[in-house]
């Protein structure tokens, strides 16, 4: 299994969306076709909710379309940034497995819609280290994370995790520290001033406001399934992380800094996660998770106790989609 995605041709594609679509079939027939997430403080969503609001099952369509894009996108950006082989599909497997967990994450919900932003964000800030002119890059950082915040807003707290990535990558400048404020300002700028134009300027103001003061965390919606999953998720990135160390720090520096600054959003991912219900939905910890997974299972020489691994993780996650039909719910 390992071997055939270790190659990135039109099977490999087409297997890739075939199970992305056995996965997400079971969300057709479940609840996750009503969920409603809309708030003042998430227009972008709302532009999309609000088009294919006509129907539950146009909306759930849409959906599997963004995560599908999300899957190559994902993919792709592993590839351009040398975190796995080059013509590989390897990255697109693991992030379909992991993002499909469980049976909310398929749903017309907003961090499906921030996560391609989020990821844009983070190879736009890989980028800035890779070229001699870094401020549009570092524009359109402060740019990506402003539409992924009208989408998920939670997401603004990673506003910090850019900072720290800047130190990082040795770009502690106050000016170019402030060039992402710029981007992400001026976006919001141009917002409050079309709300100011339709005089709800103070209603959306104190709708933010009201946001910040219940940005906090929770777990009155954490089950106890929701920490099996997570818990065997952590698991594992931790075997293949800790198994794999001694060949990250033999990769270029460009690299051991790009995951570095993979493994410092994961603890910002981890507060996400305790931000908004349902919990799994907060997903970029899933997202950072394939990441790890996809940069060790593409450098792996031995491939078949991974394979078996594999196969069962794709069953696993396959019964968990589809037991709750049959009235089986873990």
């Amino acid at each position: 299994m390992l071997q055939f995605f270790r190659h990135s041709y039109l099977p490999q594609q087409i297997v890739i969306v075939l199970i992305a679509i056995v996965l997400w079939l079971p969300g057709i027939f479940m609840n996750s076709v009503d969920v409603e997430y809309r708030d003042m403080t998430i227009p972008l969503y709302n532009f999309f909710a609000d088009i294919f609001d006509f129907s539950p099952y146009a909306m759930i369509a849409f959906a599997f379309i963004v995560f599908l894009f999300s899957t190559f996108f994902f993919n792709s950006i592993l590839s351009a940034n040398q975190l796995v082989t080059k013509y590989s599909t390897v990255g697109a497997f693991v992030f379909v497995l992991i993002m499909c967990c469980v049976p909310e994450q398929h749903s017309f919900y907003p961090f499906l819609f921030a996560c391609p932003l989020i990821m844009a964000m983070m190879h736009t800030l890989f980028l800035i280290y890779q070229t001699e002119n870094p401020e549009p890059y570092m524009l359109n950082i402060g740019f990506f994370m402003s539409l992924a915040t009208m989408c998920y807003f939670p997401s603004i707290i990673l506003f910090i995790c850019i900072i720290i990535a800047f130190f990082i990558l040795e770009f502690d400048s106050f000016r170019f520290i402030l060039i992402p404020i710029a981007g992400f300002l001026m976006c919001y700028f141009l917002l409050f001033s079309w709300y100011y134009l339709e005089g709800t300027f103070i209603d959306y103001f104190n709708g933010y406001a009201e946001c910040f003061a219940r940005m906090e965390l929770s777990i009155s919606a954490f089950t106890g399934f929701d920490s099996i999953i997570l818990g065997i998720t952590f698991g594992i990135f931790l075997i293949l992380y800790f198994a794999k160390k001694h060949e990250v720090t033999d990769k270029a520096i460009h690299i051991r800094k790009k995951i570095s600054i993979i493994l410092v959003t994961m603890v910002f991912a981890v507060i996400l996660l305790f931000m908004q219900e349902p919990v799994l939905c907060n997903g970029l910890i899933f997202v950072l998770f394939a990441c790890i997974y996809a940069i060790t299972l593409s450098n792996v020489k031995k491939s078949r106790i991974v394979n078996i691994f594999m196969v069962i993780f794709l069953l696993a996650v396959i019964a968990n989609q589809y037991l709750p039909l049959f009235g089986i719910n873990l």
